[in-house]
């Protein structure tokens, strides 16, 4: 006697077919070809100059090597690079770049060398806060007000650079027993040291 045709089973053959076949390709990716290498180091293919990086699914580059992205996107909207080795050195030109880190490089060399790509966007301008009857940079300086032992004698006003190891800038990073530090709303420090 033959058998009633059944939809249902004629629909069910191709997917488990193609069920049997993606679990075969997920065996196939965890065989013992791996590598063994340690989880924390570069991975080996892209060490050598022109391997893939950035994006969602490419590995970030090996030591000594930066990811340069097409037309300098940063890799924008998933876009992968290529890995190329750090210049060894750059001409001292001052051709100013934002690069892929927010920050201006003297020239697209010295991003490179900082182990960054440029950027076709632009830095954000670090505001400037008042500092006596001068502006300080907002970003890497801070005021130094030197307050007069003599009567009726001006405090005098002054930018200074920040310490390298005063990152984030706090009243920490000073420490004399004359000055008083004093950070606005914005966190821009105020140093304030009284002259005998």
């Amino acid at each position: 006697m033959a058998q009633p045709h059944c939809p249902e089973r004629t629909l069910y053959r191709p997917l488990r077919a193609l069920a049997i076949v993606g679990v075969l390709v997920l065996v196939g990716c965890t065989g013992d070809d791996a590598d063994d290498g340690d989880a924390g180091d570069d991975v080996s293919e892209n060490d050598g100059e022109l391997a893939t990086c950035g994006g969602l699914a490419a590995p970030p580059c090996g030591a000594g090597f930066y990811c340069d992205f097409p037309d300098d996107s940063c890799g924008v909207l998933d876009q992968t690079g290529v890995c190329r080795p750090l210049p060894d050195a750059c001409d001292d030109v001052f051709e100013p770049v934002c690069a892929c880190d927010g920050v201006e490089y003297e020239n697209a060399c010295s991003a490179a060398a900082a182990g960054v790509d440029a950027s076709t966007a632009e830095c954000a301008e670090a505001e400037s806060f008042a500092c006596g009857d001068t502006e300080c940079a907002g970003d890497g300086e801070y005021c130094t007000a030197v307050v007069p032992g003599i009567p009726d004698a001006e405090t005098s006003y002054s930018c200074a650079d920040l310490p390298d190891d005063c990152d984030p800038a706090i009243c920490d990073c000073f420490d004399g027993p004359a000055c008083d530090c004093a950070a606005d709303d914005d966190g821009n420090l105020t140093i304030t040291c009284y002259a005998p």
